[in-house]
Order: structure tokens, then C-alpha cells, then sequence
């Protein structure tokens, strides 16, 4: 199997592992990256639920749209066709987490309210997290409407998240105003990096369901806290 997934530098610390699928990483195929074979997926509703994982029984697949855990050999797992994948990784507490943040998630907060979970949580101290944000739909082709734009707008920190206005239509940075929030939670700006690419714009290698509109073509991302030699 070639390697049919990106890395962030950032991300790439000793105890951890972790990938952002390109359209060519099936799930099977991201189940095999993890010798141990434990893999957790969550159904994903757009919401900002955050679910711990702590044991293996988690084969059902638990609801929300954030998994979180502290166990070694478990390898938790979000699925995107533009939406952004987001990673936290705690190296002092051995814990991460990984986020569904689409435009629904990313207003309510949930990568925010992930930072504050995992501190309550793991006793994560938010300025040594790590913070990888993976492939997604760009500003250069991510155009919403007003019960987007609206709340954006009222928002005084989210300056910079609209980058281009015509009309009642607006076109907005999923990695920026993510990135607010994590400033707002503490995390260090050096300590968060993004692949900076758009999905819509690169058919042979990421799915797009603004692009195509065909429902279902997902792309896995996943973070696995590997057993200590």
C-alpha cells in the first residue's frame, strides 16, 4: 500500500502517531496502521458532543463529533470530505484527541470545548498541547450563505475568518477561526500548525461533497498514543 495519507512535523513526537487520509486510505486500510487493531470511529452529527474513550468496547460506534482518550494502542478516528480534521496531542499526559470541525462544530466551539475537556479530563495544560489542523475545504471555494456569515460577523475575535464578501454570500477560513479558538483556550501559537490545503481544489487526491455532491466518499484521519518500549 502506498502511503495514502499526510503528516504534520508539528505531530510527529516519540509515543504518537497520527495521519490525515488522502481519498486513496480506505477504513480498512487506516485499521492496518495500528498493529494492536483496536480502531475507533464515532457517528458524527455536527455537533460538539466530546466522547472519552477508555476501553476497547467502544465497537459501537459512540455519537459525536469529538473522540478523546488516554489509552495506549487505541487508534481514534474521524472521517471529512472538507470539513477540518483536528488533532491535540498532550505529550506530557500521553492523552489526544481528534475533532470533526465543520462549519456547525466550529461555531459551536468544539475545538475549544475539546482543550477544556481534556484539562479536566487528563490535566492537559493547554500550552503544552500540539495541534494539527489536516486538509479541508479553503477560502478559495468555501462560499456560505447569511446563517453563516452572521454569527461570524458578530464575533469581535473572529477578524480575518471572511475572506471575501459578494452580496448576502461570503467566503470563510474553517483553519482561522479554529485557530481563535485555540488561541482563546490557551494553546500557543507555535504550537499549532495546518496543511493548508483544499480539498475542493485537488480532485485526484481528496474528496469533495461541494465539489462532486455524492455522499458518502469520506477521507479517515486518525492519532494513535503507541505503546512505550
Amino acid at each position: 500500500m502506498t502511503q495514502d495519507y499526510l503528516t504534520l512535523p508539528l505531530l510527529n513526537r516519540p509515543g504518537f502517531f497520527h495521519f490525515f487520509g488522502k481519498k486513496g486510505l480506505s477504513e480498512a486500510d487506516a485499521k492496518t496502521l495500528n498493529k494492536d487493531g483496536s480502531f475507533v470511529r464515532s457517528c458524527q452529527i455536527h455537533g460538539d458532543d466530546i466522547i472519552p474513550i477508555s476501553d476497547v468496547e467502544a465497537t459501537e460506534k459512540p455519537t459525536g463529533d469529538c473522540l478523546m482518550t488516554n489509552r495506549p494502542g487505541l487508534l481514534i478516528s474521524i472521517f471529512t470530505a472538507d470539513c477540518l480534521p483536528v488533532i491535540l496531542i498532550d505529550p506530557e499526559h500521553r492523552a489526544t484527541a481528534i475533532v470533526h470541525a465543520g462549519w456547525r462544530g466550529s461555531l459551536l466551539r468544539i475545538v475549544e470545548k475539546t482543550v477544556a475537556a481534556m484539562t479536566k479530563k487528563y490535566d492537559t495544560d493547554p500550552q503544552s498541547l500540539l495541534v494539527g489542523m489536516g486538509h479541508r475545504i479553503g477560502p478559495c471555494c468555501f462560499e456560505v450563505g447569511p446563517d453563516v456569515l452572521e454569527p461570524i460577523e458578530k464575533e469581535k475575535s473572529y477578524q480575518g475568518v471572511v475572506t471575501k464578501k459578494m452580496g448576502e454570500k461570503g467566503w470563510i477560513d474553517l483553519y482561522q477561526i479554529n485557530r481563535v479558538q485555540l488561541k482563546a483556550a490557551d494553546v500557543l501559537s507555535n504550537h499549532i500548525a495546518a496543511l493548508d490545503v483544499c480539498t475542493a481544489c485537488h480532485p485526484e487526491t481528496f474528496h469533495s461533497y461541494r465539489r462532486d455532491h455524492v455522499k458518502g466518499q469520506n477521507m479517515v484521519s486518525g492519532v494513535l498514543i503507541q505503546h512505550e518500549q
